[in-house]
């Protein structure tokens, strides 16, 4: 590369080559990809023509930032999201590299525009409310580690650490490990919340919703379906996408089946917005939870019901298969009277399998009410979409009024 050229790298990819190369060097690897940093961010391309299917790279499972490799140096008491994000945050200020991963670290971006850091603290309709309300849980998730790191280093006297470490450190570490983790069986059941890592270069793929991706092997813990044998785990193994790869071509990775109001709280971005994107919900506790209250002692009799049912909240429009079994459930429970024991019992046997529908009547009026719904998004998005500077925020609009729309269409509204 000319000097010229060189003269051209932004600051910030001049880092992130520096770094990269580093990081590449000290894992001992030979890489058909490489990380560049565009309008939209940090990406991997590949720098020649990439078979299908292709090994990419092998990280060992040395290298892998995870519950299994920090557990030796720290003691025990933090899931693995505190433990991660407790290291990263250690090393984020000091001039001394981390000894274990510094190669890797100094790959990670130094300051993060996510919406926990930015937006948490709006008390505005800026948001939808779903949005708001996932915000606010993920603030909630935040503080909850937050406050047990703080606990555990007082409960292990380790006060060093704990001046070490500012909250601010902390929540860069935890931002880090919440958007950069990918699945990693580490633990007997699958479904422990623990089975994720930071693997190094792997974090600086994009997402893309459609299109040939990059797919991580099946390691062996997870095709045995048991804890890896290794005390480390296994390595981590990533291909190639399914069709040949060309030279200069962005290499990406899909974060899996999500709505916009998932990829801003989690990810911190949006993706363009299609009328008929089938990822695409809302959330509509704020519009049906009223309409329980306003029914009196009624109302609340059927929210403990549905509490003690396990269908209150998460009640969802989607763009398909468009009304929710949950909301479903929640609205014909609204349009059973309490006084009618055999409509009760009606509707408890939609629950059990044993009728498809509490009655006509009520099938029609809790359908009157999702179109009731519809119209409310409907209206609100369009009031506040001309509100909103923020693209990303006029997407999230967007795609509440899609499913909307798309839902109302359905139902002949």
């Amino acid at each position: 590369m000319s000097l010229n050229s060189l003269s051209q790298i932004s600051e910030d990819e001049h880092l992130l080559m520096n770094s990269f190369d580093a990081l590449v060097q000290s894992l001992g690897l030979e890489l058909l990809i490489e990380a560049r940093t565009t309008d939209a961010g940090r990406g991997l391309f590949s720098i020649a023509e990439i078979p299908p299917h292709t090994v990419l790279f092998q990280i060992p499972a040395s290298q892998l930032v995870n519950c299994r490799t920090l557990a030796p140096h720290y003691p025990a008491g933090l899931d693995a999201i505190q433990l991660i994000s407790l290291h990263l945050g250690r090393y984020r200020r000091t001039p001394q590299p981390d000894p274990l991963f510094g190669p890797y670290i100094s790959t990670l971006p130094r300051e993060f525009s996510h919406p926990l850091t930015t937006h948490v603290h709006q008390t505005d309709s800026t948001f939808p409310p779903s949005v708001a309300t996932a915000l606010a849980r993920l603030h909630t998730r935040y503080l909850r580690d937050w406050n047990a790191v703080r606990g555990y280093l007082k409960a292990n006297s380790l006060t060093k650490l704990a001046d070490e470490v500012l909250e601010a450190d902390f929540l860069w570490g935890w931002l880090n490990v919440n958007t950069r983790c990918v699945y990693h069986r580490l633990k007997g059941a699958r479904s422990h919340p623990d089975n994720f890592t930071m693997c190094p270069i792997l974090d600086l793929a994009n997402h893309t919703v459609a299109g040939p991706t990059m797919i991580p092997r099946v390691s062996d813990a997870e095709r045995n379906n048991a804890p890896p044998i290794a005390k480390l785990g296994d390595p981590l193994t990533l291909l190639s996408p399914a069709t040949p790869t060309k030279p200069g071509e962005e290499l990406y990775l899909t974060y899996g089946a999500h709505s916009n109001k998932t990829l801003f709280v989690e990810y911190g971005f949006v993706v363009p917005c299609a009328p008929d994107d089938p990822r695409a919900e809302v959330d509509v506790q704020d519009i049906v939870e009223p309409m329980f209250e306003n029914q009196g002692n009624d109302g609340a009799a059927k929210m403990k019901i549905l509490q003690d049912s396990g269908y209150w909240g998460d009640w969802t429009l989607d763009a398909s298969p468009s009304v929710s079994y949950r909301l479903t459930t929640a609205l014909r429970l609204l349009h059973v009277p309490l006084g009618d024991s055999g409509a009760l019992e009606r509707w408890q046997g939609t629950l059990t399998g044993l009728r498809d529908t509490v009655s006509d009547a009520n099938e029609s009026a809790s359908k009157r009410t999702v179109a009731d719904i519809c119209a409310i998004l409907i209206q609100r998005a369009k009031a506040r979409m001309p509100e909103t500077n923020s693209s990303m925020v006029r997407v999230l609009w967007e795609e509440e009024m899609h499913v909307a729309m798309r839902v109302s269409s359905m139902l002949g509204a």
